[in-house]
């Protein structure tokens, strides 16, 4: 990743590396990276990276945390987002915290913590930077609180080396690529095996990298301030829908369910 940034460095704003790519851990409260912390020293751009942080809570208790870094010059640290989904059997087992033996079941399986609220990187060049981790773009709750949070752009920093050259990457995509829709903001989306790629408001791909393959994924993103419907009202008007249909079931059901009754009028006429 550095020896493909340093050639691009120079002429992007903005530059975006995967999900736990930096192996080093680093302390929830640090402010500059320096030596194994910092993983491009030579950085002159902006740099968002994906890694592990931990922080101690009271004094017998440490939390681990899926990262993304938002990295400036000089290993500086700008900000730090936590990924507030995590997957389960892979990132923490449901339910370890009450009870803690679970985990001896699963010993490769992590214990990380889950993040609290969502984050807004603020770039120089007037980005609004509305983070996400992975499959946290599938979910539109998280990316509409984001862009409501002044996000005018959108980032995911993901890992789909789990699925291996198949076409489930393509599926996560096809999935995420309905997050930039419903907020009318670019996504851009980096991958450490693929697929990175930036999609425009629209849903269009404007740029796309290759499964398995060492390339730079380069392209512009504008920067959008209105707001959808969806952004607005979010899964009201769905929940709305349904409740709708669900009474004209019932409506329907009950009329065919009450039976019908008939009566019979008789009339005779004639003189007494």
């Amino acid at each position: 990743y550095r020896q493909l940034s340093r050639a691009v460095q120079q002429d992007v704003d903005l530059l975006v590396w995967p999900e736990t790519v930096h192996q080093e851990w680093i302390p929830a409260e640090a402010q500059t990276l320096v030596g194994k912390e910092n993983p491009f020293p030579e950085l002159a751009t902006d740099l968002i990276f994906g890694g592990l942080a931990y922080r101690f809570v009271g004094s017998d208790k440490v939390e681990q945390l899926n990262s993304a870094f938002w990295m400036q010059p000089g290993g500086r640290l700008a900000g730090r987002y936590d990924k507030r989904i995590l997957m389960p059997f892979g990132e923490y087992i449901p339910g370890g915290e009450l009870v803690p033996a679970v985990y001896a079941l699963s010993p490769a399986t992590g214990r990380l913590t889950a993040g609290k609220e969502e984050r807004v990187f603020a770039l120089g060049n007037g980005a609004r930077v509305g983070q996400l981790i992975c499959f946290e773009d599938i979910v539109g709750t998280m990316p509409r609180k984001t862009t409501r949070a002044g996000a005018n752009v959108l980032v995911t920093i993901l890992n789909d080396a789990w699925y291996g050259d198949s076409a489930a990457p393509y599926q996560h995509q096809a999935l995420a690529i309905w997050r930039a829709i419903e907020n009318r903001r670019y996504l851009l989306r980096g991958s450490n095996t693929g697929v990175t790629s930036i999609v425009d408001a629209a849903g269009r791909v404007r740029a796309e990298g290759r499964l398995f393959t060492e390339e730079v994924v380069r392209g512009e993103a504008k920067l959008l301030e209105e707001t959808t419907v969806y952004g607005a009202v979010g899964d009201g008007l769905a929940w709305v829908a349904s409740m709708a249909t669900a009474v004209a079931c019932f409506v329907v059901w009950r009329r065919r369910s009450v039976p019908r009754t008939s009566t019979a009028l008789a009339s005779t006429s004639g003189t007494a």
